[in-house]
């Protein structure tokens, strides 16, 4: 049988060295030295990468912090200037006394009050012509 055959020859495969010629061979403590030294500037250029992310978020907060700031006076001013300056009392007077007569005006004409009528377009549907759709004349 080709199985059992199979099977020495992958298992020396196995443990062939994986070294090409000419490579170093390097001792355990050399390499742990190293991967140590790559650990400890790892863990620094985190460390430093986090503190400017974090010098970053903090800025990116206050100027947020000043522009709500800044949205709230402008909401502010806005709603003070839509607020109606209020007019002296003979003036209101006047005011309310027209209101009613246009009112009624209006009610008669498309009875909703004082809001205006709502714009609806006109459709016209468009028929086919049938000679179209019918055989051509010889």
């Amino acid at each position: 049988m080709e199985g059992p055959d199979a099977l020495p020859e992958t298992h020396e495969a196995a443990n062939a060295p994986t070294k090409g010629p000419g490579e170093d061979e390097r001792d355990t403590t050399t390499l742990t030295a190293e991967l140590t030294a790559l650990a400890s500037l790892h863990a620094s250029n985190a460390a430093a990468l986090c503190a400017e992310a974090d010098r970053k978020l903090e800025l990116l907060l206050k100027e947020c912090t000043q522009l709500d700031l800044e949205c709230e006076k402008i909401l502010e001013q806005a709603q003070e200037q839509e607020k109606p300056p209020e007019e002296p009392p003979q003036q209101q007077q006047e005011v309310q006394e027209q209101a009613p007569k246009q009112a009624t005006a209006n009610n008669s004409s498309n009875g909703k009050g004082s809001e205006p009528a709502p714009f609806v377009p006109k459709l016209t549907r468009v028929t086919p012509k049938p000679a179209r759709f019918l055989p051509k004349r010889k």
